[in-house]
């Protein structure tokens, strides 16, 4: 299966530069390009998140919130709208 059959399917976020000092991380996903309560994934220790199948044409947003014993640092939004395959 090459990258492009993988995309239709499925997409993994990595956290790339995970925040000095996180415990986990609260991951937010979905279609609303300010993501709040209803996109909240969940808190997580693990570094990738798999958001399932995804909408022909569609736009998706997410944000990750680091969290450590000082509190929450709040992530940037980030956008990718998906392919028509």
């Amino acid at each position: 299966m090459g990258l492009r059959a993988l995309l239709r399917h499925e997409v993994h976020f990595e956290v790339m530069a995970v925040g000095a000092g996180a415990l986990s991380h609260d991951v937010y996903f979905g279609t609303n390009p300010t993501p709040g309560a209803s996109e909240f994934q969940g808190n997580q220790p693990d570094t990738t998140f798999d958001p399932g199948d995804l909408v022909k044409l569609t736009m998706y947003y997410w944000r990750i919130d680091e969290v450590n014993d000082s509190g929450t640092t709040t992530g940037v939004v980030w956008s990718f709208k998906t392919g028509s395959k």
